[in-house]
């Protein structure tokens, strides 16, 4: 029996081409990310005024694409594995500044390597790394929540990154309950970012359109606790790092140290476990916060001298600010139901959140 031959993806090819150019291309952006082109390794694809990298599959279809446009100065740096399949180009930035930008698409299946997506932020001061993760979590997706997505979730709290998505599913099936948020991107030492869904392919998933501003690298604070496991460091330590590495020039010591640096920033963040503070912050009006201040003097002094009227007026100012914060909350959630209406998103926000408690 003759083996079939592989049908060819010329037209493939060209309907990708078209649809990036009447539907993407069309917008004028900086850089392009494709995931699962159904592209074969030896096709090749040509987009004006952009310059395309790709990594792809050597058994089957499925090519992840990065157009970037020629005039962003930028250079081809980071070297990755093929699983989950990525794409990495170095952005050149003014004052001597860079920032690695990642297309990532991760398959369905399996448990998500934080490992790998460790190395990739250790790369760079900033980071931004987006696609189709695959990945569901309440913080992000309208429906339920799969495995990977606490796994994610997690690992971008305890790294202090941030996870930029669309208020809209990027992903559409035939069963209403099944639309979910696959596509979206997780920044390090970006604040300002912005990430709408819009429909401009015959595809179930909807491209998705990201501004960043670039400018400002203050790292996003962020309220959590993290404890390191000494024991599980060492050990992670003892296998990742090489004892003597080869060195024979300048180039070779860098590259060491490279690799030394991640190494222990990823062996600190996998042995590292940190517990988000989710407390409500409150902002207080000054008359509350002062009456604090003197509340806690006022405690002060009667742990030094016992004076039962110290305590007497510690208790009575405790009840106040008590009575104050519940008024101050109460006034909030006025203002808050105010403001919702069904003209936008905010009341299915709101109940999203008050029926996941």
């Amino acid at each position: 029996m003759k083996k079939r031959p592989a049908e060819p993806s010329a037209s493939l090819r060209d309907l990708l081409r078209t649809q990036l150019n009447n539907g993407i291309v069309g917008t004028d952006p900086h850089i392009v990310s494709i995931q699962e082109t159904h592209l074969n390794p030896a096709d090749k694809i040509k987009i004006p005024n952009f310059s395309i990298y790709w990594n792809d599959r050597t058994t089957h279809r499925g090519v992840t694409l990065q157009f970037s446009l020629r005039r962003v100065s930028h250079t081809t740096r980071l070297a990755l594995t093929p699983q989950p399949l990525k794409t990495a180009i170095c952005i050149d930035l003014p004052y001597k500044k860079q920032i690695t930008v990642v297309s990532i698409y991760r398959p369905p299946h399996g448990l998500i390597d934080t490992a790998e997506l460790s190395r990739i932020f250790c790369s760079n001061s900033q980071v931004i790394c987006f696609g189709d993760f695959n990945t569901k979590h309440s913080s992000w997706n309208i429906g339920r929540s799969n495995r990977n997505g606490p796994i994610i979730y997690d690992w971008v709290n305890s790294n202090n990154f941030s996870i930029i998505a669309p208020l809209q599913p990027t992903y559409f099936s035939d069963s209403y309950n099944l639309n979910a948020t696959l596509d979206f991107a997780v920044v390090k030492n970006i604040n300002a970012a912005e990430a709408v869904a819009f429909n401009a392919l015959p595809s179930d998933h909807n491209p998705v359109w990201y501004e960043f501003l670039l400018s400002n690298v203050l790292p996003i604070p962020l309220r959590s606790l993290t404890t390191i496991s000494r024991i599980r460091f060492q050990e992670i330590i003892s296998r990742t790092i090489p004892g003597s590495p080869s060195i024979n020039n300048i180039r070779d010591i860098e590259e060491a140290l490279a690799e030394f640096e991640c190494g222990i920033n990823t062996a600190i963040n996998l042995s590292s476990k940190t517990r988000s503070i989710n407390t409500t912050h409150h902002k207080l009006p000054p008359f509350t916060t002062n009456k604090i201040t003197r509340r806690n003097n006022i405690r002060k002094r009667w742990q030094y001298t016992r004076y039962p009227p110290f305590k007497t007026e510690s208790n009575k100012l405790t009840a106040e600010i008590k009575n104050d914060i519940e008024t101050w909350d109460n006034n909030k959630w006025k203002e808050l139901q105010q403001g919702l209406n069904t003209e936008d998103i905010s009341l299915y926000n709101m109940a999203r959140k008050l029926t996941k408690k």
